[in-house]
């Protein structure tokens, strides 16, 4: 708001949805992808570092089948896919809360699901009603839902990733409040601390 758009002590004109931007980022190779929460995900590129991000699917090459829009992303450097949670579907502008779709290995121009060639996928989970936040480890990504956590897994053609409960009791407070250390994954709940070490 400018300098007297309101009066003095009253209640700001904002909508209840505003709320502080959250961005996830992560490396991909030498460059960076970015996502702003429920926003479009965005491509930089460090041999062309005077150019802004784009979105990805502008890129030159991107088969337009990129997600709209992400609550947030992960980069999966073991085998090099870019995961987007609650994004658009393929091929639709719908948002699916539940879904993470992720590219084709090493191409993140490519998220062709229906391709015969590429590894692009999505997988719907179903404990939940929307996703929260997400860590990478060693051997698998960890997954928060508002009711759940689960283990996620790179495991190959023909279905690339498959997804396990490890805990239908157990929450985060928001997304940037996990990390991993020394193979231990530590996370703030909203009712307590906690660890996970694989078991």
């Amino acid at each position: 708001l400018a300098w007297g758009e309101e009066e003095w002590g009253g209640e700001p004109a904002l909508g209840a949805a505003e709320k502080m931007g959250m961005w996830s980022q992560w490396n991909w190779g030498e460059d960076l992808v970015l996502n702003a929460n429920k926003g479009p995900i965005f491509y930089w590129d460090r041999s062309n570092e005077s150019q802004r991000a784009v979105n990805i699917r502008d890129l030159g090459g991107a088969d337009g089948n990129a997600p709209e829009t992400a609550d947030f992303i992960v980069v999966s450097h073991r085998d090099r896919h870019l995961l987007a949670f609650g994004a658009t579907q393929f091929g639709t502008s719908v948002v699916a809360p539940m879904s993470f779709r992720w590219c084709s290995q090493e191409d993140i121009t490519n998220w062709d699901e229906a391709s015969m060639t590429g590894t692009a996928g999505s997988l719907p989970l179903s404990h939940g009603s929307y996703f929260i936040a997400a860590e990478v480890r060693s051997n698998e990504i960890l997954a928060w839902t508002n009711t759940t956590l689960y283990s996620i897994q790179y495991i190959g053609a023909p279905y690339i990733y498959s997804a396990d409960v490890i805990s239908s009791n157990v929450d985060i407070a928001g997304l940037n409040c996990a990390k991993t250390y020394n193979s231990v994954t530590y996370w703030m709940g909203r009712s307590g601390f906690y660890a996970y070490g694989g078991q």
